[in-house]
């Protein structure tokens, strides 16, 4: 790849003969058809050819220029929609600032004949996701720059200090009771001791029809499982 090489193209084979565009038979059935039924968007296209040649000729009659102005191109410029640099976004800023000067006495719109898609002067969203817009102000005050008042909450909170110590005061007995050690089961249990529950006498016997045929059964005067059954 010297300074001197030249560049070879290799030419493609063509394996399949050139594809015919032209239709004949339909073109001729369309101009039949367009004698009995009008055409009306070839009738559009030609009325507006014709009034676009007359708008040239008059423009040069009037000394008007044909090239538009592009002043927005200037610089840093794209293509791609929804972007702030793009052509059309430029455009339109560009023809804002020309508009805003008859903002009280005119309006600009893309269909005047049903007085809907208004071309908005500035202010107006710039492109790509459109920021939150708000019906109406806001009519609070708070939070705001210079308002030293707390925000407004329905329960407001309790401050650091009031975590420290207990909602009301204890008595002694029970500053005492919380420093005893826990016991488990402590309310379920007999008042007169452990030793009130267990059995006093067991009895054996052998049953034919059970298994095990040998069974143990206590006696308890006391027993804790039958305490809060009602007779």
């Amino acid at each position: 790849s010297g300074a001197g090489a030249t560049a070879k193209f290799q030419s493609r084979m063509t394996r399949k003969t050139m594809t015919d565009q032209s239709n004949p038979h339909f073109e001729n059935s369309c101009e039949m058809r367009s004698r009995s039924v009008q055409d009306f968007s070839k009738t559009n296209k030609m009325l507006v050819r014709s009034q676009s040649e007359a708008n040239v000729k008059l423009n040069d009659i009037l000394g008007k220029k044909r090239e538009r102005e592009t002043p927005f191109i200037e610089g840093q410029v794209y293509l791609y929609s929804s972007q702030k640099l793009n052509s059309t976004e430029l455009q339109k800023d560009w023809m804002r600032k020309h508009m805003d000067q008859h903002a009280s006495k005119k309006m600009w719109s893309y269909s005047p004949a049903y007085m809907s898609q208004s071309f908005e002067f500035s202010g107006a969203a710039p492109p790509g996701v459109r920021e939150h817009q708000p019906s109406c102000p806001s009519d609070t005050y708070a939070r705001l720059e210079g308002d030293p008042r707390d925000p407004f909450r329905v329960v407001q909170a309790r401050p650091k200090e009031a975590f420290r110590k207990p909602g009301r005061d204890l008595d002694q007995s029970t500053i005492e009771l919380l420093h005893e050690p826990f016991a488990e089961n402590e309310w379920h249990q007999l008042a007169v001791g452990d030793g009130r529950r267990r059995p006093v006498d067991a009895v054996e016997s052998f049953d034919f029809d059970k298994v095990p045929h040998q069974r143990r059964h206590t006696i308890r005067p006391f027993d804790s499982q039958k305490m809060l059954l009602k007779p």
